[in-house]
């Protein structure tokens, strides 16, 4: 999905831990939601802010989408992250794509330690994806970690 805000930044909604998304649930859901996944996902609708501007554009309950303005140019953005900020913890996949012969690895969208790196040696990507791997986990940043080699899984933690 990818929302174009109406000062011009485009929004896009195109993975999964993206700090400028949240989900949220009426006050009036929410005790049918809680503790229950099913009731969870059909009581929560979802909220996107532009990081630009500090635009709210929130689902309606007719599929639509709703824009809501700050009050001032001085608004913070960044609103809908995670609860623990720069500490939350985050996946990591690494991704080496034969015939392709070109990878890349990933953790962290939307936050201070966030990281985006292509590869062009499985040499490269390996030696990469382990020493950031290390990294994260030793400072306890880390939820999951997936190292895959033409589609077959190298590295996954946890097991």
């Amino acid at each position: 999905m990818k929302i174009r805000c109406a000062c011009g930044e485009l929004i896009v909604d195109q993975t999964d831990f993206i700090s400028y998304k949240a989900r949220f649930i009426a006050d009036q859901d929410w005790d049918d939601a809680v503790g229950d996944e099913d009731r969870l996902w059909s009581c929560s609708r979802h909220m996107w802010q532009c990081l630009a501007c500090g635009r709210l554009y929130i689902d309606d309950h007719d599929g639509g989408l709703q824009c809501f303005v700050p009050e001032s140019a001085e608004a913070p953005v960044n609103l809908l992250r995670s609860v623990h900020r720069d500490r939350w913890k985050r996946p990591m996949v690494g991704n080496w794509r034969t015939g392709a012969d070109r990878g890349d690895l990933w953790w962290g969208f939307g936050v201070s330690d966030e990281g985006m790196e292509e590869f062009d040696r499985w040499d490269d990507l390996e030696r990469r994806y382990f020493e950031v791997f290390k990294r994260l986990r030793g400072e306890d940043l880390l939820r999951s970690a997936l190292l895959r080699r033409a589609g077959r899984t190298v590295h996954a933690w946890p097991q």
